[in-house]
């Protein structure tokens, strides 16, 4: 269950043959502590939830990925070291700032703005805003829960020995990977529970029907499942499952890989297709119809990332358009703002936050 800390560094490896870049890179799976000890655990890194907030007007919404293109370009920071490639940047409910860590892993809040910063004084990673965008929980590198205001006061630790917090929907429970299975805990640190035994991994996302989506290692394989917040009806949706990319909606879906393929499917896994070959999504749009992604290229060794560029996909895996062509950036880990006009990256060879405009052809 415990992570290695990420490091400078971002390295080629592949899933059929295909290079992963980005957030849906290939790696190490956290260690999990066992009798004061840690082992190591293989599979991959998971990152990606797209919440759909009610009350916001969708922009772009149905337009095919191949019909945008990029407005303006703003380089947000200069002093480098934030975010890093499973992260990124994390968008404020309201789409007003983002939620990173710097080079020294201090929590930071960047306004999309003016690129203004505050300095949440804390330390960590797994980090995410409240769905009111009120709060922020995240995980310290001592594997304790925590949740904060946005200015990084009133400082609440709630419970230790976890990993990959995340938010109910309604934000009044945390869920999350403890040493012995799924547990979920109330924002005051009481109603502790543990909802599954067994070894837990990323992602982890609660729904909007209120059912709790993971992975969970089972005879070496990481298998994608969902259970209802009170502990009922686990259901595996697939098996040997890699990277995971939640669209959180009334009806969410799921985008994922394991050997055989990619897929897309619904949460109670009906409606399964397979929709875009070796392409690499990272983010889906606000209105679930497109992913924001990436396409890298590896050193001589196939050990580095030396290049990237940002596209866009449709989900069904037509209209792939690339909106960058940069020689000197390695544009990593897009991110959709909550309306869906805008999409936050970060250059990963200077650990530099970028912020683009999209509009419409």
């Amino acid at each position: 269950m415990f992570k290695e800390k990420v490091v400078k560094g971002v390295i080629c490896l592949g899933v059929m043959g295909m290079l992963l870049s980005s957030g849906l890179a290939l790696g190490k799976e956290p260690a999990k502590e066992e009798q004061g000890k840690e082992t190591e655990k293989k599979g991959t890194q998971t990152v990606g939830i797209r919440r759909s907030k009610e009350g916001q007007t969708i922009k772009l919404a149905g337009v095919s990925a191949s019909e945008i293109k990029v407005g303006t370009i703003t380089q947000l920071t200069t002093d480098g070291g934030y975010g890093d490639y499973l992260v990124g940047v994390e968008w404020s409910p309201d789409g007003t700032k983002l939620l990173t860590h710097n080079k020294y892993g201090t929590l930071t809040i960047i306004y999309v703005n003016d690129s203004g910063q505050v300095d949440l004084s804390a330390t960590g990673d797994d980090y995410s805003w409240s769905p009111d965008g009120s709060k922020i929980v995240f995980e310290d590198w001592g594997h304790n829960l925590w949740i904060m205001d946005t200015d990084g006061s009133s400082k609440i630790k709630l419970t230790t020995h976890i990993s990959y917090p995340a938010w109910s929907f309604d934000g009044t429970k945390i869920a999350f990977s403890s040493l012995t299975g799924l547990g979920v805990i109330n924002i005051d640190g009481s109603g502790q529970t543990e909802l599954v035994a067994g070894e837990i991994y990323r992602p982890i996302v609660w729904l909007p029907s209120g059912k709790i989506a993971y992975r969970k290692e089972e005879d070496d394989k990481f298998n994608l499942y969902t259970i209802n917040s009170d502990g009922t009806n686990e259901k595996k949706l697939d098996e040997n499952v890699f990277t995971v990319i939640w669209w959180r909606s009334t009806k969410s879906k799921v985008f994922y890989n394991t050997s055989d393929d990619w897929y897309v499917m619904d949460e109670d896994g009906e409606n399964k297709i397979i929709p875009i070959g070796n392409k690499k999504p990272n983010d889906w749009s606000p209105d679930g119809t497109k992913f924001a992604g990436t396409k890298g290229e590896c050193d001589e060794k196939g050990a580095v990332i030396i290049s990237g560029e940002i596209y866009l996909i449709n989900y069904d895996g037509t209209g792939a358009n690339q909106l960058t062509n940069t020689s000197n950036l390695i544009e990593e880990v897009p991110k959709w703002s909550p309306v869906g006009d805008k999409i936050a990256y970060i250059d990963l060879d200077n650990g530099n936050i970028y912020l683009m405009t999209l509009e419409e052809e």
